[in-house]
């Protein structure tokens, strides 16, 4: 890329990065608690995702969000299209669900038929090591109003960040290493010269996707399908002062399949009773 313009560069990620962010961003939810009085507005705080694996959708978030609602609080979800919904509402019947407080993700298994809202679809096969571009969508506080508008059902979504990186090599790559999670420099934007600009509160964004988005010449010369490639990789839980921190998605789907076959062996068992 050397010989092109870092202006044509720059907008042509502009550009790739903007058609993923609408294809994904109504597989994105915004997450609001409703109290046991319904009189009042439900409030704003934090994101979730529409995940299809094989057969079955599921409701992925971080289960820090979930984990304080109290007793007669109920948890409710809003799309960008003004879809609200309770999770009561379209829990499947089995009630799959898996709660891992360590790792900090909580994933709730929905009947397909009753939600009609695009899914990321996801097979055990995501990038392992996130490069190139990422992207993560959500619904910051600091950028949509707190509380849900039920007359008007208007929510904003927000990209978190947009990042070109390099990946250096491991000895060189000064972020924490970890087994089922990972970390990415603290970017959002990029200016003219291709450095980070940090614009963007993270609060109100925990739960929500990053995806991986390759970028190579091909993306600038070449009329290329911009969704070639992209994977969903990861969950999205806390910022720390210079990175955030993400769940892979590897760890979720092994362990959605792991119950997967639990429950088909209880399952044959009790036929065969």
């Amino acid at each position: 890329m050397e010989n092109i313009e870092k202006s044509t560069v720059l907008n042509k990620i502009k550009s790739k990065i903007a058609k993923v962010h609408e294809k994904y961003e109504n597989s994105t939810l915004s997450v609001y608690i409703q109290g046991p009085n319904k009189k009042k507005r439900p409030s704003h705080f934090g994101s979730a995702f529409i995940l299809k694996h094989e057969e079955f959708k599921y409701i992925v978030t971080a289960r820090h969000l979930t984990e304080n609602v109290a007793e007669g609080d109920e948890l409710y979800f809003l799309t960008k299209l003004g879809a609200f919904f309770s999770l009561n509402s379209v829990k499947s019947e089995d009630d799959f669900e898996i709660i891992d407080a360590d790792i900090d993700y909580h994933v709730i298994r929905i009947e397909n038929e009753l939600l009609d809202i695009p899914a990321i679809l996801c097979n055990e096969e995501s990038v392992e090591s996130p490069y190139d571009l990422t992207l993560s969508i959500g619904y910051p506080i600091s950028k949509n109003k707190t509380r849900v508008d039920r007359e008007n059902r208007k929510a904003g979504m927000t990209t978190l960040r947009l990042t070109l990186t390099e990946m250096p090599s491991n000895e060189d790559l000064l972020l924490p290493k970890f087994i089922d999670h990972f970390a990415l420099p603290w970017e959002d934007q990029l200016d003219e010269d291709f450095q980070p600009i940090q614009s963007i509160e993270i609060q109100g964004m925990s739960g929500g996707p990053c995806l991986y988005v390759p970028f190579s010449t091909k993306d600038i010369v070449e009329d290329v399908d911009p969704f070639e490639g992209v994977k969903l990789i990861g969950l999205l839980i806390e910022k720390h002062d210079d990175f955030v921190k993400y769940v892979r998605i590897n760890t979720i789907l092994k362990h959605i399949s792991s119950k997967n076959q639990t429950s088909k062996k209880f399952e044959k068992l009790r036929n065969e009773v």
